[in-house]
């Protein structure tokens, strides 16, 4: 050989975190140097695709905020490796949804998935010249909790009343879906004290 080889893979790390109109997802992005020679990777390339209703817009590499122009963001210039080493960057996507937006079964599965017709989930790729191993593993895809999420809010409406021996008091309870899934919270009980 007379010049170093390095593949990359990509790994989703988990669901993806869908709640109050936000949403992130975490991956694993590796490179390793498959050749006998050590030298310095290609710049890598990532390249998230989010289910409707769903936009990206940031994203971090080992903590490190980075520019996403074009759909797109640098995971790394290139990195020194010697051969058989290997380097992981832990990559984070977000951004924001409309939960009128949300198509349920996009976000449950992701596409291929057999017996799924309309499924993407949060697919991401990632590109890198001369990538020794292919493009069969440089495409990773997560989807949302299959359960809605839900927050209780209890608020008193005014003050208590207390007259002739007798009190009252009047609170507001709201339930609010703050997922992305439709559904039905669990029963919500009050416990004065």
């Amino acid at each position: 050989e007379k010049a170093p080889k390095f593949a990359v893979k990509k790994e989703a790390s988990g669901k993806a975190n869908a709640v109050n109109g936000k949403w992130s997802s975490t991956y694993t992005v590796t490179v390793t140097n498959t050749g006998v020679l050590a030298g310095k990777s290609a710049a890598v390339v990532d390249t998230p695709s989010v289910p409707a209703g769903f936009t990206v817009t940031g994203a971090t590499v080992d903590g490190k905020r980075v520019a996403v122009k074009d759909g797109s963001f640098t995971v790394t210039d290139g990195v020194e490796l010697a051969p058989g080493e290997s380097k992981s960057f832990t990559v984070v996507v977000s951004g924001s949804f409309d939960p009128a937006r949300v198509k349920e079964s996009e976000v449950l599965h992701c596409a291929g998935e057999e017996g799924v017709s309309d499924g993407k989930g949060f697919a991401n790729g990632v590109t890198m010249a001369g990538d020794s191993d292919g493009e069969g593993n440089n495409t990773a895809c997560t989807t949302v909790e299959k359960t809605p999420k839900f927050a209780v809010k209890k608020e008193a409406s005014g003050k208590a009343n207390a007259v002739n021996g007798k009190w009252s008091s009047a609170y507001k309870v709201t339930v609010t879906n703050t997922g992305v899934l439709a559904g039905k919270s669990a029963a919500v009980a009050d416990t004065p004290s």
